[in-house]
């Protein structure tokens, strides 16, 4: 017979966690859970400590921060999209945890900076303006209009007005500037495909639902990097959001306050907001000055 001695009841930090009993001959141990947070939640931590999704109105956040409750707006992969201002990124979700993403990861969109090596004398952050009298460089940065690379935080206020997103960049979560319409971006960005998911959640053991509307086997495939399975498509999982098939996967948009929720397009009514696009699996929202392939804020930042 072992002798446990006395009966201890388990460490103040366990109380709030999950316990998990292992037997080893003869002996109960009790273990911790690790705890939630950045190294253990892609989602956001609720307050009794769960690691949640991240992508629900009640319970929105990404990378292990605490969940927050969007109110009036909706969850977009991690960060709250309000009736005012615009926000995603995937802290911890989105493609990769909790919010938009950005020409999937940091490429794509091709980019609007004016160069051809006359620029090479501005600095990373700068506008290159190219004209008969010379080169000139400039800066349009602005905390409410142009706020490149601020940190945001899953918080939406954080990147100002217009169509400026708070975007996935590795671990962190920084503004983006809008170049939808042809902006041109400062030296050492590039203008990129902001996508969000569907906000649908999903798991290795609640898959996403295939659509019945889409047929596949006998040679056909699947758009936009769905699998078949058991003859129709299932779009794919990723970070516990389920992508798109189709167009008509992706959230629809309203009109709050003039301007459309997720791309943040000027409105007066919900016929001004447009049918959102999947590419690639993703749901297009803007495209956003980033910086280019290779760079991180840390090098461009103005």
């Amino acid at each position: 017979m072992f002798n446990r001695g006395p009966k201890r009841s388990p460490s103040a930090p366990c109380m709030s966690r999950l316990f998990v009993l292992v037997t080893l001959v003869g002996h109960a141990l009790v273990a911790c859970a690790p705890r939630c947070g950045p190294g253990t939640c892609a989602g956001c931590c609720d307050p009794a400590g769960t690691c949640r999704s991240g992508s629900q109105e009640s319970a929105c956040g990404a990378r292990g921060l605490a969940c927050v409750a969007c109110g009036f707006g909706i969850c977009a992969v991690g960060a709250c999209l309000s009736g005012t201002n615009a926000g995603a990124g995937a802290a911890g979700g989105g493609p990769s945890g909790g919010g938009a993403t950005i020409g999937g990861g940091a490429s794509g969109g091709g980019s609007t900076t004016v160069d051809g090596g006359q620029c090479s004398r501005c600095r990373y952050g700068e506008l290159c303006t190219v004209d008969g009298g010379g080169v000139s460089c400039t800066s349009d940065f602005d905390a409410q209009t142009r706020p490149y690379c601020a940190s945001c935080g899953a918080r939406p206020e954080a990147c100002g007005t217009g169509a400026n997103f708070c975007l996935i960049r590795g671990d962190e979560l920084e503004c983006g500037v809008d170049c939808s319409r042809g902006q041109q971006c400062p030296v050492g960005y590039e203008c990129a495909d902001v996508s969000v998911s569907t906000f649908l959640e999903c798991s290795a053991s609640s898959p996403c639902a295939s659509n019945p509307t889409l047929p596949c086997g006998g040679g056909s495939t699947c758009p936009n990097g769905g699998a078949c399975d058991t003859g129709f498509c299932r779009p794919a999982c990723s970070s516990g959001s389920c992508g798109c098939l189709v167009d008509s996967d992706c959230p629809r948009e309203t009109c709050q306050a003039g301007k459309c929720s997720l791309t943040r397009a000027s409105c007066l009514n919900e016929q001004d907001c447009t049918a959102i696009r999947c590419s690639a699996g993703q749901c297009l929202i803007g495209r956003n000055c980033s910086p280019a392939r290779g760079l991180t804020c840390a090098d461009v930042r103005p």
